[in-house]
């Protein structure tokens, strides 16, 4: 018959299998969290929105308004993605009355 290991021994690699258990289940989940976030959507209806008849969603700025308001007040998900598109779209400038197509 085989060697009985000590007490302590089987304690630590018990504990050591439930941290690396924990540490992968955390990396699952942070993986998870990270493909999903890489995603955006601008079609919260709001009273100032005006949805077009090709179905995109269009606002019109308002005095002290700024693109990153806009993207924040209408889109869900990673607003850093927005406001590269609202930036390349529209540049870093915007003026009331101006209509704003959202991503």
């Amino acid at each position: 018959m085989g060697k009985k290991e000590p007490q302590h021994v089987y304690v630590i690699r018990r504990i050591v299998a439930l941290a690396l258990l924990a540490y992968l289940l955390v990396a699952i989940i942070g993986a998870i969290h990270w493909l999903q976030n890489d995603d955006y959507r601008c079609d919260k209806i709001t009273p100032d929105v005006v949805v077009e008849m090709d179905g995109t969603h269009v606002v019109t700025v308002h005095s002290g308004d700024t693109l990153y308001a806009i993207g924040e007040r209408h889109c869900v998900g990673n607003l850093s993605l927005v406001m590269d598109e609202l930036v390349l779209r529209y540049g870093n400038t915007i003026y009331p009355g101006q209509r704003i197509v959202l991503p």
